[in-house]
């Protein structure tokens, strides 16, 4: 995985604790096991979340990247 990839999956992760759900333009390292976010309140949801994400400066809070430790806290 490269960085960017690594921060859209932080994004993805962000976004599921914001709506429930994910955001199904972002990678998906979930499978079946969360659903994609898929209502218009959902969808907007997903669109208040990647605000707050950006304007809380979220995307420099991600200690998931890189991926390899990210993989040890979710999947241990």
């Amino acid at each position: 995985y490269r960085q960017r990839v690594c921060l859209r999956i932080c994004q993805n992760e962000y976004i599921k604790s914001a709506c429930g759900c994910i955001d199904g333009s972002l990678p998906n390292i979930y499978g079946d096991e969360v659903e994609i976010c898929k209502t218009i309140d959902l969808l907007e949801c997903i669109e208040d979340a990647r605000i707050s994400y950006f304007d809380d400066n979220e995307l420099n809070k991600c200690e998931q990247c890189p991926l390899g430790n990210f993989l040890n806290k979710s999947f241990n």
